[in-house]
């Protein structure tokens, strides 16, 4: 493919294109070339309308990712770690739970021994009355 003449954009074109792109996006890539042509006449080719909408695109991504000063992920996360939220509340202080209460320990344990032997007693009295339900079928 044979490269014409490089005709620069101008200001007002770089600042009209992406809306111009949206309004055409119903038209194929060539058909946004031979309208872009009818309506500015200037020759733009595919490539071009195309390869600019790119340029454009990733300088506007540039232009608003410095949200923090050096821009990176690690300074974002400290910054916003170092920042106190203004309309949140003071959080709770931390609870430390300390050992057991050892009373409280040995209640537990007697609850989860009593608890054990009454399933134990009441399994056993199913299986003695299963037995005995047996026993007369014969």
């Amino acid at each position: 493919m044979a490269r014409g003449h490089a005709i620069s954009w101008s200001q007002s074109e770089t600042d009209n294109l992406l809306p111009w792109l949206y309004r055409n996006r119903h038209l194929s890539w060539e058909g946004k070339s031979r309208a872009y042509f009818l309506q500015h006449r200037v020759v733009r080719s595919v490539e071009s309308l195309r390869g600019k909408k790119y340029q454009l695109l990733r300088k506007g991504r540039k232009q608003q990712r410095p949200l923090v000063p050096g821009g990176t992920k690690k300074r974002r996360r400290q910054y916003l770690l170092r920042r106190k939220p203004r309309d949140l509340p003071e959080s709770p202080p931390i609870l430390r739970v300390g050992s057991p209460d050892p009373e409280l320990w040995q209640m537990v344990q007697n609850l989860q021994v009593s608890l054990e032997t009454s399933s134990l007693h009441s399994s056993q009295s199913m299986e003695m009355d299963s037995d005995d339900a047996s026993d007369e079928s014969f």
